[in-house]
């Protein structure tokens, strides 16, 4: 701080220190909780096909058991890649509101208030004002941190699906070359909580990154609104702040967004999912009505 002005640098270390705290640690006990249920799932499915959730033999039960304990750590270390892309995008989120709201962007700001948070004042006074807030506003908005929000948003969960659909298709393929077995469900029901999990976690992150994305937008309003302001109050450096104003609009303007599967987060990657998640739908209903028919 200096003269009674807050540096553009100091501004931005309070946003993200103040939107990016220490998550709670019952996160990763769901994860655990999950993992462990998760794994459950084709014990169970044995046991009510054969009576014996590990086998009969002591062969099969070493098996099983060592199955069972490797599709924990798995599903443990999925379930927190999956999460750990909500997490990112609710506290970016939060780091975009907290800024507008500050910056008195009013539908922001209203919508603070409602909910409970006081942010600090920070008001444009002048053309140092306007570089100040976009200074903040690039640093902070989709180019934050990219190349971490690119691995786990688009990088890890491209690879997720592209595993699970080989998955899916050997499941299919070991179908049709085994006549007469049918498909193993503990494997299926595995699989298809994968996809439902990574579903959820494209669906949460899309929506709410798509909402960092606008914070974008609403920054510019927050520019134009101090350029009106310069001319109607007629700021000593009116004529300065316009013409920031058209050229720092412009940059900001010039943003990349934030993607999601390699794409822009919009709802267009929610359609994509959906695309594929009914392919595995289709197989699992159509097998389903294959062995109803059977016992008929």
């Amino acid at each position: 701080v200096r003269d009674g002005r807050l540096r553009a640098s100091a501004a931005a270390y309070f946003f993200v220190l103040s939107a990016f705290q220490a998550s709670p640690i019952s996160g990763f006990s769901r994860s655990v909780i999950m993992g462990f249920v998760a794994s459950l799932i084709h014990p169970m499915c044995s046991f009510l096909a054969t009576g014996y959730p590990f086998g009969t033999t002591p062969a099969e039960v070493v098996f099983e058991v060592s199955r069972f304990m490797g599709f924990f750590v798995m599903a443990l270390l999925f379930f927190l890649y999956n999460t750990f892309p909500i997490w990112d995008a609710s506290k970016r989120l939060e780091m975009c509101n907290s800024l507008l709201s500050s910056f008195a962007h009013a539908e922001t700001q209203s919508c603070r208030r409602e909910q409970g948070f006081d942010d600090v004042p920070m008001v444009i006074v002048n053309a140092e004002g306007v570089t100040g807030f976009w200074a903040i506003s690039r640093a902070l908005g989709p180019e934050f941190l990219r190349g971490l929000c690119l691995r786990y948003n688009s990088g890890y969960l491209v690879v997720t699906l592209v595993h699970l659909c080989f998955m899916s298709a050997g499941v299919a393929c070991h179908d049709i070359l085994s006549e007469g077995v049918g498909l193993d469900w503990g494997s299926v029901l595995e699989i298809g909580l994968c996809f439902a999990i990574a579903a959820v976690s494209i669906l949460a992150t899309t929506l709410i990154t798509e909402q960092c994305n606008e914070a974008t937008h609403r920054s510019l309003r927050v520019l134009e609104r101090a350029r009106v302001e310069a001319v109607v109050r007629k700021w000593p450096d009116k004529d300065e702040v316009v013409e920031l104003v058209d050229v720092l609009g412009a940059n900001l303007a010039d943003v990349k967004p934030i993607q999601m599967l390699y794409m822009p987060a919009t709802k267009e990657v929610l359609s994509l999912v959906w695309s594929f998640g009914s392919y595995g739908l289709a197989l699992v209903f159509e097998q389903l009505r294959g062995q109803l028919k059977s016992v008929e």
